[in-house]
């Protein structure tokens, strides 16, 4: 077998050049991904060690749904790898994707986890919980996303940007759990609630408990999980600890990490034994391993079993992602990010 190095492209932007004159060469597969790369390296190179094709990675963080619309035929892409559920839905309904119609995912993936038309494939999940002090004078007493809008906690409330994907569909689960109006107030009492303007990532909240400037931040798990494994973050994240919300009712709050097949795929059999790759028991725990995230459908990694078990949310992801105008909207209005 002839093993070929992985190939890691970074984008930060537009990438132009690199991809050209690749796409169509025999052994390798494309893959566009808003996934930083340190998180896809050890998948794509354990492909390439077992199948000898090389991965061709572009990193972006701007729209790469579009980016594929506007390539049109001509795209290298042959895979997209994203982040969130919302950007799935976007491009099943955008055109760019193919119906990823393979009985090996089929049976690894579970049909929750699963587009109803296969135009996508969840591959591992995460957690939208809250943060708080592990100081028994600190830690504030909040256990359901409705009582982010209490009085009781004027003041101690860090968040990112409402505009960030990762908030739009807590924000669409909320419309999709309740209704417009019910949001509506709820988002205006939570800003009210604020210790500061939304900025930052979901580790700068994190930090700001652990430095005492706000009491219960929201944010992802698995960026809880990165801190743990970083030297140089562990000592504040060892002062916070994760509260899984709305355990007595409706559930937490979960998003996914998926591919989509592009349609006309230049290297379309490829990409779909990378889709079969991923989709395995084994390589969901690599991935898991390399993210903090839970894999789907198999155990979950040593770390993420020991912050517990916990009821996450049975709405069906399609239908959060449904609300994420309405959910752009709503923060318009009450102007959260001002």
């Amino acid at each position: 077998m002839d093993f070929r190095p992985f190939r890691l492209f970074l984008c930060v932007g537009f990438f132009a050049a690199g991809f050209g004159n690749i796409a169509k060469a025999d052994g390798e597969v494309n893959v566009y991904t808003e996934r930083q790369p340190e998180f896809v390296q050890p998948v794509f190179e354990r492909f390439t060690k077992a199948t000898g094709i090389a991965v061709n990675v572009l990193y972006s963080q701007t729209d790469l749904v579009d980016r594929i619309v506007r390539e049109g035929t001509s795209t290298p892409a042959d895979v997209l790898l994203a982040v969130n559920v919302g950007r799935l839905v976007e491009a099943g309904q955008s055109g760019i994707a193919e119906p990823i119609n393979d009985a090996l995912v089929a049976q690894n993936i579970p049909p929750d986890y699963r587009d109803k038309d296969n135009l996508w494939v969840g591959l591992t999940s995460r957690a939208r919980v809250f943060v708080t002090s592990r100081d028994a004078t600190k830690s504030l007493p909040i256990t359901s996303y409705e009582e982010l809008a209490s009085p009781e906690f004027k003041g101690q409330i860090c968040i990112r940007s409402g505009y960030h994907v990762y908030n739009l569909g807590l924000i669409g689960s909320m419309i999709a759990r309740h209704d417009v109006d019910f949001t509506r107030d709820w988002l205006r009492f939570v800003k009210s609630n604020l210790a500061r303007k939304p900025q930052g990532g979901d580790v700068d909240q994190i930090m700001a408990v652990a430095r005492g400037e706000c009491g219960v931040a929201i944010v992802n798990s698995y960026y809880y999980g990165k801190m743990l494994d970083d030297p140089a973050a562990r000592s504040a994240a060892s002062k916070v600890h994760i509260v899984f919300p709305n355990q007595e009712a409706g559930g937490t709050h979960m998003n996914i990490t998926g591919v989509v097949l592009v349609k006309g795929a230049p290297n379309r059999i490829n990409a779909l034994r990378l889709i079969e790759f991923m989709s395995s028991s084994e390589i969901q725990h690599v991935y898991a391993d390399a993210n903090f995230e839970y894999p789907v459908g198999v155990v979950w990694p040593e770390m993420l079993r020991s912050w517990g078990e916990f009821t996450s949310e049975r709405l069906p992801l399609t239908v959060i992602a449904g609300y994420q105008d309405q959910a752009k909207q709503l923060l318009d209005e009450v102007a959260f990010d001002d």
